[in-house]
């Protein structure tokens, strides 16, 4: 094992938004446009963008901090309760009235191969992060 010395202070500046999956499935295809009716059974949020950056960052165990600007609005109340959960200081974040905060609706089909390769990079980013936070305290990280 490595000792850790110290946690890495790193800065991002870019563009936040929130990644919103709809879980569920599609048994038919719309009559009236060549798209997908989705039958929604499940909705996650998750940080995106520079965001998906920070997050990434914080689970291999850097102190975060953010730069961007954000609207006044319910996205953007959200974005902030995702850092909350992180640790990450909302002291960097802009707001700017007129502006409406990115929020990116992703569909996510239970009988579509991308579902695997999602959950595959969730389960390896968990790992990660738990890895880390259960040996920090011991200031020891597992190779």
């Amino acid at each position: 094992m490595r000792k850790l010395d110290k946690k890495p202070n790193i800065l991002v500046i870019g563009d936040l938004m929130i990644d919103h999956y709809l879980w569920g499935t599609c048994d038919r295809i719309s009559p009236e446009a060549p798209v997908q009716v989705v039958n929604v059974k499940k909705e996650s949020s998750v940080l995106g963008g520079a965001g998906n950056v920070i997050n990434n960052l914080f689970a291999l165990g850097a102190k975060v901090d953010v730069i961007s600007v954000v609207g006044d609005d319910l996205v953007a109340n959200e974005l902030k309760d995702l850092f909350d959960n992180i640790n990450v200081s909302r002291n960097g974040l802009i707001v700017e009235k007129n502006r409406k905060t990115l929020l990116a609706e992703r569909p996510v089909l239970e009988n579509d191969s991308s579902i695997w390769m999602f959950s595959l990079i969730n389960i390896i980013m968990n790992e990660i992060a738990a890895n880390y936070h259960d040996t920090e305290e011991a200031g020891q990280v597992r190779q």
